[in-house]
């Protein structure tokens, strides 16, 4: 294997939104929600993320590198001053660049847009980068209740265009909840329009990138309940969907759903194949939304 060879911007893009899906399972992420910003935690919180889906594709993940919160690069320049001269393109590297919005807190949606555009523009032509915006209406029971975030939170709900020269790749969409901390949280994954070497979306998602997917899940947070009740549940989330072409909405629930299928034909040595695809599939996608 080539120790500097470019990485797909489409695997990038998968690989950065099957993390940041893995940082939402986190339960640590309401609390750092509600002490404080959390771009730092979130930069780091990705890397542990990232580096296991990048390292058998030979690449690795810095923090906090060359006026960037995130690098992907490949393993081969981890000792190299090669890395040292990424801003003239001498080597492959994809960036990433971290803002957060609190609406509680009086933090617009549009500042924190225009902030992250001009961080990304000023990278340079010749670093592909992506940028996460996280947004959240979040704020503590006790506060004074004047409705300002809620109505930000639905302006921003509502996945309106943002402004010109940058492109949403990607939302998640969550629900937080930590003690007496809760509201809304969005993660926006955007990019630059009109850079060189754009990503645009890759192939369908394979079986078999699904069951990584799923493995590094079910590593990350081991269900607590019995085969037979996680049985019981995804047996019933099946039902549902085979029924009424719905799935459960709550995220967790989703996570689980796909481990469980996964494991259980992982556990006889088949692959999904027809409906059994299609439906993992949706569980999958659904995660990534």
């Amino acid at each position: 294997m080539d120790p500097l060879a470019p990485l797909p911007g489409s695997l990038a893009m998968r690989s950065l939104l099957e993390s940041l899906a893995l940082v939402a399972a986190n339960p640590a992420l309401g609390h750092h929600l509600s002490k404080g910003s959390i771009e730092s935690w979130l930069a780091l919180e990705l890397a542990f993320q990232l580096d296991p889906a990048l390292e058998p594709l030979g690449w690795t993940c810095l923090v906090e590198e060359r006026r960037m919160d995130l690098l992907m690069i490949p393993r081969g320049m981890e000792k190299k001053a090669a890395r040292l001269s990424l801003s003239i393109g001498s080597a492959p590297a994809i960036g990433v660049e971290i803002r957060e919005a609190k609406l509680a807190q009086g933090q617009t949606f549009e500042e924190r847009v225009e902030r992250l555009t001009q961080d990304l523009s000023k990278l340079g032509p010749s670093v592909q980068r992506f940028g996460v915006l996280l947004t959240t209406d979040g704020s503590w029971s006790s506060a004074t209740a004047d409705g300002g975030a809620k109505s930000k939170g639905d302006a921003v709900d509502r996945a309106e265009p943002l402004q010109p020269g940058l492109r949403r790749i990607a939302r998640l969409t969550r629900q937080v909840v930590y003690r007496g901390f809760a509201g809304r949280l969005w993660f926006d994954v955007v990019m630059l329009d009109g850079l060189r070497g754009s990503i645009e979306p890759g192939p369908s998602v394979s079986w078999a990138e699904i069951a990584a997917f799923a493995e590094r899940a079910e590593r990350m947070f081991p269900v607590p309940e019995s085969v037979e009740e996680q049985a019981k549940l995804a047996a019933s989330a099946r039902a549902y969907y085979d029924q009424y072409g719905e799935l459960p909405k709550a995220h967790t629930v989703v996570q689980r759903c796909l481990c469980f299928e996964q494991r259980k034909l992982r556990d006889v040595g088949r692959e999904a194949e027809g409906d059994e695809l299609e439906y993992q599939i949706r569980l999958y996608e659904a995660l990534l939304s």
